[in-house]
Parts: C-alpha cells; structure tokens; sequence
C-alpha cells in the first residue's frame, strides 16, 4: 500500500461517522401519569414491566403487561425507573441514510482507485472496478436502511419514582 493510500484510509477511518442510537433519554419533558408504560427495577432485574396505575405513599402499582396482574412495587426496592416516551419506525430516513453510508465507503473506494497509480495501463480497469463497487455499497446501503425501516424501535427516559404525584386510593362507598 503507498503512502497515498494510507492517508485515504486514515482519513476515511476518522471522517465516516457511525450513527449510534440511544435507548433511553436523559430528561423527562412530560411528568410520569398513571396510564404510562414504566419498567421498574432493583439492581439489573427487572421487577415490573407494565402500565402504571397510581402513586401511594408507600409504592408503584403497575399492571403487569404479562401476567395482567396488579401488583405493587414499594418506593424503597425500586433502584431505577424507566418510562416509555414513544415508539416508532425509522422508516425511508433509513434508506436514505443507509444509501448515504454505502455511497460513502463506496466514494473512498473509488478515491483510492483514482488514487492509485498507473501500472501499465491497467488505472483504466481499477476505476471502472472501484466505480462499480462503489456502486454495490450504495445498493447494500440502500437495501441495509430497507431492513432498518421495518424495525420497531421504543424511546425510553429514566424517573425519579418519588416524583410521580401521589394519588389516594379511592374508598369504598
């Protein structure tokens, strides 16, 4: 590899982003409600995944979204809260993103075709290959943002369990 070449990848390898996308967010713009999808944990284990009921003074009631029973979880067991705030599909943005990536690999590709230098005549050969790979990225992009776009994806932000207004239990009349 000539030096020529390996400044391309070096530049191709700091300059192409790879997207990453988050699970959970770090603010809450909407207060936690009774009818919210919450998932409740002690440590790593997860003690309730359901639809959150009401505040008491001492704990969470949820209903658990497997076995529909109403369970209670106290505020004390509870080390982290999360609440779902959305779910979505990325839908054509995939494909176009994904057509984006390709198209960049494919590029470098074809810069280093043209940046490679002329051995017999054979340049002529290296950028119609590298045109063409170039070419097969974008399309593996493309069909790659295809998968992606029929993906279910959830946003879920963290909560204080403490701050979810409290309401009374209502008294049989």
């Amino acid at each position: 590899m000539t030096p020529r070449h390996r400044i391309l990848v070096a530049i191709a390898t700091i300059v192409l982003p790879t997207p990453l996308w988050a699970q959970a967010g770090d603010t809450l713009v909407h207060p936690v409600v009774p009818g919210d999808t919450v998932r409740l944990h002690e440590k790593s284990t997860v003690l309730v995944h359901g639809i959150l009921v009401r505040r008491d003074s001492t704990g969470l009631v949820v209903v658990d979204r497997r076995t529909r029973d109403t369970v209670h979880i106290p505020l004390f067991q509870i080390t982290s809260a999360e609440v779902q705030r959305g779910s979505h599909r990325l839908g054509a943005s995939a494909v176009g993103s994904g057509a984006a990536a390709g198209a960049a690999v494919g590029g470098v590709i074809f810069a280093l075709a043209l940046a490679s230098p002329d051995n017999n005549g054979e340049k002529g050969l290296g950028i119609v290959i590298g045109g063409g790979l170039a070419l097969m990225t974008t399309a593996v992009g493309s069909a790659a943002g295809l998968l992606v776009s029929f993906t279910h994806t959830e946003t879920w932000a963290s909560f204080d369990p403490a701050a979810v207004p409290s309401q009374p239990v209502d008294a049989p009349r």
